[in-house]
């Protein structure tokens, strides 16, 4: 795992030819892949996708190679694991998703490949937070346009009620209200507390 941490692939091919692992998980759950994904190593990804890596291993919290290198924009990581069919809906513990992660962070290469994947775009973590929110909240206006052209549903509510219209007016994101306001946003819709936009 430190190998691959690192990015030593001469390291990390001679411990796989000693018979190494692929897919143990330290105290976290972490794999080696998941370590390489987030510093992206692609060497090192590349190395275990054609040692047969389980892509869809999961961290204790949930978590999956792929959901780590959309969060951090690692767009050649998250091509490779594609390429393996890492599942793009995959949720973990929390519920977030990818795609989730990659709008919070506005990673839009990432948004685009997971969409062209069929990421499903609607896909709310527990709190009811969809990526449109997510990128909302943030002020990515290019994901949310990248959203909305997948058919992003603007009108869905978290549990509390919250529309991408409201988030994005509470944190002051005004071109991304312009986006929704010309996407038949319900500009009327009320949260928890029947408060509106």
């Amino acid at each position: 795992m430190v190998a691959s941490f690192n990015g030593h692939i001469e390291v990390v091919q001679e411990l796989l030819a000693n018979g190494a692992d692929i897919n143990i998980k330290n105290m976290e759950g972490a794999t080696a892949l998941m370590l390489a994904s987030h510093d992206a190593r692609i060497n090192v990804v590349q190395e275990l996708l054609l040692k047969d890596v389980d892509v869809y291993i999961r961290s204790d919290k949930g978590v999956t190679a792929l959901e780590v290198a959309s969060s951090k924009g690692h767009i050649e990581v998250v091509k490779a694991l594609l390429a393996k069919d890492a599942d793009v809906n995959e949720r973990d513990i929390e519920g977030h998703t990818a795609l989730i992660a990659a709008s919070i962070e506005g990673h839009i290469e990432v948004v685009q490949a997971l969409l062209a994947k069929d990421a499903d775009v609607d896909f709310p973590n527990d709190h009811g937070l969809t990526p449109l929110m997510a990128a909302s909240c943030k002020g990515h206006t290019e994901v949310v346009q990248a959203l909305l052209a997948k058919g992003a549903d603007v009108n869905i509510q978290t549990k509390e009620k919250h529309t991408a219209l409201m988030i994005a007016i509470e944190f002051g994101h005004f071109e991304i209200v312009k986006e929704l306001l010309s996407s038949n946003v319900d500009v009327d819709a009320q949260d928890k507390r029947g408060i509106s936009a």
